[in-house]
């Protein structure tokens, strides 16, 4: 009988003991989160072609162009302010009717929110420029022009390529 006086304090103590061992506190950890939801970026050709005229083999090497306000625009737009990246690269044109190809170097220039080819500025690839505001969306005018090294020994035919540049944020 002596032993039952301590059963319902052992009792207690084996509910107490194993809540306070386990009850430690609490932990908190926090992260911070962000996301900047922009416009979607977009390219298109407004004017302009890189057809070149018939050039008359005369036994000389010679070199043909067009600068980039002959040639073609591209128009670009998206988030207003933002930077974005321009990549192009050389075109390979090749022959129609043979194995030979021509390299068709690009000279690209940009006008910031000016259709006019007033104040370019050369880009290369890689760079990053700032799309600038018209009425809330930003926008950059590229400029597209360039030149080939003819051979004098290249096969007479038709030459052809595409000319790709890519934008990104």
């Amino acid at each position: 009988m002596k032993y039952l006086k301590w059963i319902p304090l052992l009792l207690i103590m084996c509910i107490i003991i194993p809540f306070n061992l386990l009850g430690q506190g609490k932990n908190t950890a926090s992260a911070n989160i962000h996301i900047s939801i922009v416009k979607a970026l977009q390219i298109s050709q407004v004017q302009g072609n890189l057809t070149f005229a018939d050039l008359v083999q005369t036994g000389v090497s010679t070199s043909i162009g067009r600068t980039p306000d002959k040639g073609i625009l591209f128009e670009v737009n998206g988030n207003s302010g933002r930077n974005i990246t321009l990549d192009f690269e050389n075109t390979t044109l090749n022959n129609v009717t043979g194995n030979k190809s021509l390299n068709f170097i690009p000279e690209v220039s940009q006008t910031k929110n000016n259709t006019s080819y007033i104040n370019p500025t050369p880009v290369l690839n890689g760079s990053s420029h700032k799309l600038e505001d018209i009425n809330g969306t930003g926008y950059l005018y590229v400029w597209v022009g360039g030149k080939m090294d003819v051979d004098r020994n290249l096969p007479v035919g038709d030459y052809s390529g595409e000319f790709s540049v890519t934008v990104s944020y």
